[in-house]
């Protein structure tokens, strides 16, 4: 009886050791599960966004303190007919923020794509020219266009 005790005690006090403060995702930021949106939403609207200009779009996105569920190419259309232009970098973050991230000029990809194919990867490398950051479909910092 007395060596249950002392398990169950001993269990007790281990459960107990593990160190303060959220726990961490595999890039080493803060889970998503435990990140209140409203972190987030602080950490997008305090961003001085136009700091990373003219630096890798990975130097911005790296310091984001979540993991990004999905991250994209988005095309616009040129005046070729049948090709395509990579325009931005869509990536979203739970619950409902959208990062557009525009490069000025393309060094590390080719930007035109008749089957719509690009390297999120390639574009990440390339220099922001321009991030708008949106929640709820609605421009919260960085780029955001005002209507006259």
């Amino acid at each position: 009886m007395k060596t249950m005790l002392i398990l169950i005690t001993l269990a007790a006090c281990m459960g107990n050791t593990r160190a303060a403060g959220p726990p961490l995702n595999r890039q080493g930021a803060v889970s998503t599960d435990t990140l209140p949106a409203d972190s987030l939403t602080r950490f997008f609207e305090r961003q001085d966004v136009s700091c990373y200009y003219n630096k890798a779009i990975d130097s911005f996105l790296l310091s984001v303190p979540d993991s990004p569920l999905s991250v994209y190419v988005s095309s616009c259309k040129t005046g070729k007919q049948s090709m395509y232009q990579a325009c931005y970098l869509q990536v979203s973050y739970y619950p409902d923020f959208v990062l557009r991230i525009y490069a000025g000029q393309f060094l590390h990809m080719d930007p035109y794509s008749p089957s719509l194919n690009w390297d999120a990867a390639l574009f990440r490398k390339e220099k922001a020219y321009r991030i708008s950051i949106y929640r709820d479909n609605k421009c919260i910092s960085g780029f955001c266009k005002t209507a006259n």
